[in-house]
C-alpha cells in the first residue's frame, strides 16, 4: 500500500551541492524546517465587482530553517565566498591582542617580547597597536610607533616592543596591550567580499519519517531543490542563545524541469545512528 500520512521524527541534515555535485556546505544541526510558497492571482470580476472567476500567474518557494551553531562554510556560502583554509604554504593573517604587566626584568630592559611573530605589509612596515591601561583594564593612553623608543613612542624590532621611556608610568606594575597581525597556518577564515554573492545550487535534505499505519517504522524522506539560491539579507547573532536563519530561494531550471522541489519517501526502514 502506498505511503501517504507520515509523521517527521528528525530532520537529520542539509547538503548544497554545485554543478558536479560535490559538496559546498552542510547544515548539520537543523530544525524549524518549513517550506514556503507564495503566488499571485488576478480576479476577473463582473460590473459590480463579485469575482468570476480568479487566474494564478505564478509561484514562488522558499525553504526557511534555522541553526543553532555557527558554521564557517555556511557563513562562506552565505556570502558567496568560500572558506579559507589555512596552510604553511597559503596562511591567513589576523590580529592577536596580548597584554603585558611590568615586572622589574622587563623595566630593566626596557622592552618585552612577544609570543607570536608579527608580519609586516608590502612596503616591510608592521602594523602594531599599543596603548596603556587603566586598572579596570579599560583603555588608558594610546602611543605611536617610531624607529627608536621615546617617551611618547614606542618601538618594534625582532619581535620585540621597546615601550616608551616615561618612567613615571612604564613602570613595575604597568599594564599595557599590544594588537598586532600575525601569520596562521593551520586556521581557518571567512571574508564577506561586497562585490561577491551566493549562487544557487542543488539542496538535498534528509529526513527521518514514521509512516502514521506503522509508527514503529522509520523511512528515509528526501526533499531536494535543483536551483536553491540563499538570500543575501541575513543576521549572524553571536550570543550563545542566537540561531543563524537561513532562507533559500528556490528556482526552477529554465532549460529543464519546471520543478521547485521534490519530495520523495522510500517505503523501506532506515537506521540512522550518527
Amino acid at each position: 500500500m502506498a505511503i501517504n500520512t507520515i509523521a517527521i521524527k528528525q530532520i537529520i541534515a542539509g547538503w548544497g551541492l554545485d554543478n558536479s555535485d560535490n559538496v559546498k556546505y552542510m547544515i548539520s544541526q537543523m530544525k524549524d524546517f518549513q517550506i514556503v510558497q507564495n503566488g499571485d492571482t488576478t480576479e476577473k470580476k463582473d460590473a459590480n465587482g463579485s469575482t468570476i472567476f480568479t487566474v494564478d500567474l505564478n509561484k514562488s518557494c522558499q525553504f526557511q530553517f534555522t541553526t543553532p551553531v555557527i558554521d564557517l562554510s555556511v557563513i562562506a556560502e552565505l556570502n558567496g565566498t568560500e572558506r579559507i583554509d589555512a596552510s604553511a604554504g597559503a596562511p591567513i593573517k589576523m590580529i592577536y591582542p596580548e597584554r603585558f604587566v611590568l615586572n622589574a626584568t622587563d623595566v630593566s630592559n626596557g622592552y618585552v617580547t612577544l609570543s607570536k611573530t608579527p608580519v609586516a605589509d608590502a612596503n616591510s612596515n608592521y602594523h602594531i597597536s599599543f596603548h596603556t591601561l587603566t586598572e579596570d583594564n579599560s583603555l588608558d593612553t594610546n602611543y605611536g610607533q617610531a624607529a627608536a623608543a621615546s617617551t611618547t613612542k614606542f618601538k618594534y624590532d625582532s619581535g620585540k616592543i621597546y615601550f616608551p621611556t616615561d618612567s613615571d608610568i612604564f613602570k613595575l606594575g604597568c599594564k599595557f596591550e599590544v594588537l598586532y597581525e600575525r601569520s596562521v597556518t593551520d586556521g581557518v577564515q571567512v571574508v564577506n567580499s561586497a562585490t561577491k554573492f551566493p549562487d544557487a545550487s542543488k539542496f538535498v535534505c534528509l529526513v527521518l519519517a514514521c509512516d502514521l499505519c506503522n509508527p514503529t517504522s522509520v523511512k528515509p524522506m528526501i526533499i531536494q531543490a535543483n536551483a536553491a539560491k540563499p538570500q543575501t539579507s541575513n543576521t549572524i547573532g553571536l550570543s550563545l542563545e542566537d540561531e543563524l536563519q537561513i532562507t533559500l530561494d528556490l528556482a526552477y531550471t529554465y532549460c529543464g524541469a519546471k520543478d521547485f522541489y521534490t519530495i520523495s519517501i522510500a517505503d523501506e526502514s532506515f537506521d540512522w545512528d550518527w
